[in-house]
């Protein structure tokens, strides 16, 4: 079985870590939402090879805008 690597420039939370991290998060949030702000969900990143084999490897989308 292969080791499972990290997306280069992301890192995991880990369980130790997330209960600060939840805090931090709904004071941030209850702090926008009382200025105005509203939520948004990002994507998640896939990997280059998913969209390789579904679009094709030469096209501008896989050689100018994945990671």
């Amino acid at each position: 079985m292969t080791a499972l690597t990290a997306v280069r420039g992301m890192n995991d939370i880990l369980p130790t870590q997330t209960p600060r991290w939840r805090d931090l998060e709904t004071a941030a949030a209850g702090l926008l939402l009382a200025r105005g702000y509203q939520e948004i969900r990002l994507p998640v990143v896939e990997r280059t090879a998913l969209f390789q084999h579904s679009i094709g490897e030469v096209t501008d989308i896989v050689e100018k805008e994945m990671y």
